[in-house]
């Protein structure tokens, strides 16, 4: 399934709690980040697993793809530029942020 495809919309009772689902997930990128610097794929593929559990009804479908990727990556064993995965889910996440204020 294509993920980046389908709507980005949450499940009408979870929008009330967007906002503290969306800050727990920048405090996600953090350890992210942090996992990828230091080459920590365990801790990396532990975040990406639950995001790929309980991103889907938040209306978060494309961090849901991104979550996929990088972890079939680090199982394929496939050379991957982690910090590229890091930068775009960043950027999806900062724009998330913008779409979720402007609903408000």
């Amino acid at each position: 399934m294509d993920f980046a495809k389908i709507k980005e919309e949450p499940i009408p009772e979870l929008k009330p709690f967007m906002p503290d689902f969306l800050e727990k997930r920048f405090s996600d990128l953090a350890e992210l980040r942090k996992a990828s610097e230091a080459g920590d794929t365990d801790q990396i593929k532990k975040i990406c697993h639950q995001w790929k559990g309980f991103c889907e009804p938040y209306g978060f479908n494309q961090l849901t793809s991104y979550a996929i990727e990088f972890e079939t990556s680090l199982d394929d064993k496939r050379p991957i530029d982690a910090s590229v995965f890091v930068e775009k889910i960043s950027s999806y996440l900062a724009d998330k942020k913008r779409q979720i204020n402007q609903d408000l």
